[in-house]
């Protein structure tokens, strides 16, 4: 196990800059050398959620703080079985994954990636540092390959590069820069209400969006009809109940053909999102 050692403050670069933090590997210990560094986001962090694979318990606290502390929502493994059980159930924008992992490596787990959740970025994060092993990465279709030891402000902007070149090629425009929520093999744009299929975007009405988003938001669980009218209908308009069943049978043929999504009706009670 590798143990954390700080560097005296002597040795540490402060200035008024921002927080940036220098991960040095050496045999046996960590140095962290930290300063300040300015946020300079290409999108809103809040918004961008990582998947973070690294099985060293001081690594994976220093860079998951650090993300964190950039405005991230970093959701960090330590263990690589768990990770790849959890890769179906996770909602997440881009992954990094460290490659030598316990039970499962970082390859075997970005190839679930790329079944799973096909299109979302993934970056490796190693201390597998030979030409081969740049190679043999890049060649697995990953976006970028990281090697340790690494800066916490480079591998930021690493994130934020690959997610800059991902959602501006990810489509046409209004879904271009967006970030997205994946609906199966479809990605949903909350902020364009477009829903973008292989073969097509589909452009989502102003009430669509609303509803998609408020089902979406509370997935696997119950909207009532009463929550759907007061969220997505404004209050001076006064919708019959029918109106609601008629947008979701509009969702529903939209969704058709996603084998795992499923709007279900709770009999007198509204409707609930059902991913598996």
């Amino acid at each position: 196990m590798l143990t954390p050692q700080v560097v005296s403050s002597e040795d540490a670069d402060f200035s008024s800059s921002g927080l940036h933090i220098l991960i040095t590997a050496t045999s046996y210990n960590y140095k962290l050398n930290c300063k300040f560094a300015k946020q300079n986001f290409f999108m809103n962090p809040k918004e961008t959620v990582i998947f973070f694979v690294e099985d060293d318990v001081n690594l994976g606290f220093v860079t998951k703080d650090y993300l964190e502390s950039q405005g991230f929502v970093v959701i960090h493994f330590a263990d690589g079985r768990e990770a790849l059980d959890a890769v179906a159930q996770t909602d997440f924008h881009i992954a990094v994954l460290d490659i030598m992992l316990p039970g499962v490596d970082g390859y075997e787990i970005a190839a679930h990636i790329r079944k799973v959740k096909p299109g979302t970025p993934v970056i490796y994060l190693t201390a597998k540092t030979m030409p081969e092993d740049r190679i043999k990465g890049l060649k697995s279709g990953v976006d970028d390959y990281i090697t340790k030891p690494f800066l916490t402000e480079e591998l930021k902007l690493r994130i934020e590069a690959v997610l800059r070149r991902y959602f501006v090629s990810a489509g046409s425009g209004k879904s271009r820069n967006k970030l997205y929520h994946r609906l199966g093999k479809m990605r949903f744009y909350p902020d364009s209400g477009v829903l973008k299929k292989s073969d097509a975007d589909i452009d989502l009405t102003a009430k669509e969006t609303a509803l998609l988003i408020l089902l979406f938001e509370n997935r696997n669980s119950l909207v009532t009809r009463e929550e759907a009218f007061e969220k997505v209908w404004k209050s001076d308009e006064d919708p019959s109940s029918r109106t609601l069943d008629v947008y979701i049978g509009k969702l529903r043929k939209i969704l058709a053909g996603e084998e795992n999504i499923h709007i279900r009706s709770i009999h007198g009670k509204g409707y609930k999102l059902e991913i598996r």
